[in-house]
């Protein structure tokens, strides 16, 4: 998490390794990367709301997988932000 939260830092501190990075890998030219960037974030944290964006993936993962979906309450449940409070709090 450290590690994670530090690159984020450097992302935004200097984006220029990162935005090349993405324009190879992305096959798309660096102007148009660094026109997007302002667009893009990269926050190391947990969305208040992860539960509600992951409840309709879990639904197609449980048809998926041939079982119950998980209920929004069972989702906030596994979405432990223990780690990342420690490291926060360091």
């Amino acid at each position: 998490m450290r590690a994670l939260i530090a690159a984020t830092e450097e992302l935004q501190r200097a984006p220029q390794a990162a935005q090349h990075w993405v324009a190879q890998a992305a096959e798309l030219d660096i102007e148009t990367v660094e026109d997007a960037w302002p667009y893009l974030a990269y926050p190391a944290g947990l969305s208040p709301d992860l539960a509600d964006i992951v409840l309709p993936v879990d639904s197609w993962v449980a048809k998926e997988t041939g079982r119950a979906p998980r209920t929004l309450g069972e989702l906030a449940k596994l979405i432990d932000g223990g780690v990342l409070r420690e490291v926060l709090d360091c």
